[in-house]
């Protein structure tokens, strides 16, 4: 039997594209919703997705599996400045690239953990003080727009611990075989106890900030978010 796996597209996931290609896997590329999305609906067998999907009951984590992180500054979860003032000092209006869980949650924790008592998402970005782009288009921003503050780096000073952005989930216990490796500031490993305690401790963290995932639906609907 075929073993199929969603995986997320952006250009950290290449080499373990490569490697499992040829070992005969199905690999489907997906954005980070989308692969969710194929998780939750038991599209697929296995899938990278979003680490704050551990919130939900039906997750079973597969050990010594990929997970995606960074010691520090990542580039990839990016917080950008939209407009030069605010007119409230306490409220800070944020929008949020629609494929984004685990930059979002860690977004609303970082803008808590600053002092805003209030944080309005907004789905106008055009109104919006921040906007939070992720993925390989955050990467190409970071070194673009001034201003801009890396997620994975503000986490890192002020927890001193790693920040875990995407794991492998699946309906059953499988495990495919693979060489870790480092691409650009991005780490993808395989899940083990160390791996898992800083996961665990990320999870309780967070708790409080988690903006809930949402089920694709079936037909029209679910076609239409993914090409949102």
């Amino acid at each position: 039997m075929t073993v199929s796996i969603s995986l997320i597209k952006y250009k950290y996931s290449s080499k373990l594209v490569e490697q499992w290609r040829n070992l005969g896997v199905k690999v489907i590329l997906d954005e980070p919703l989308i692969s969710l999305y194929r998780y939750l609906t038991k599209k697929v067998d296995i899938a990278m997705v979003t680490s704050m999907v551990l919130y939900l009951p039906q997750s079973i984590l597969l050990p010594q599996m990929p997970v995606v992180m960074s010691n520090g500054p990542v580039r990839n979860v990016l917080l950008i400045p939209c407009k030069k003032e605010r007119t409230v000092k306490d409220t800070v209006r944020l929008w949020s690239t629609p494929q984004s869980r685990s930059g979002l949650t860690l977004a609303l924790w970082y803008l808590s953990y600053i002092g805003f008592k209030k944080i309005k998402l907004l789905s106008n970005k055009e109104d919006a003080d921040l906007c939070l782009y992720i993925g390989d288009y955050a990467r190409e921003l970071s070194y673009l727009v001034e201003g801009s503050i890396d997620l994975g780096r503000e986490w890192f000073q002020l927890t001193k611990s790693p920040f875990i952005y995407a794991i492998t989930v699946g309906w059953k216990l499988l495990r495919l075989p693979f060489r870790g490796y480092m691409w650009k500031e991005i780490i993808v490993t395989s899940l083990n106890d160390r791996i898992y305690e800083i996961l665990e401790n990320q999870l309780e963290i967070l708790r409080n900030y988690w903006y809930k995932i949402s089920l694709l639906p079936d037909g029209i609907l679910g076609l239409l978010l993914r090409s949102a």
